[in-house]
């Protein structure tokens, strides 16, 4: 499955590097294959996250112990060892 990729962001992104960093992008082509890239790698994220949505279980005693741990503390307390 292709990820669809947004080409008008995908320009705006390519022009944005070459204005703000000039030093590290000398040519519109290098901010553009670095923009490339950048719009694949958000495209594959969004694309995974419903499949981690799906696959995640969540332990309700466990997400009340943490809850309660959290709550419980004061910033800067001492524990103990």
């Amino acid at each position: 499955m292709k990820t669809p990729i947004n080409k008008s962001k995908l320009m705006k992104r390519a022009w944005m590097l070459y204005r703000n960093f000039k030093r590290i992008y000398k040519t519109f082509a290098a901010a553009l294959r670095e923009a490339w890239v950048q719009e694949k790698r958000i495209a594959l994220r969004k694309a995974e996250r419903p499949v981690r949505k799906e696959n995640t279980e969540i332990n309700i005693a466990m997400a009340a112990t943490i809850d309660a741990w959290r709550n419980n503390g004061r910033r800067g307390m001492y524990w103990g060892d």
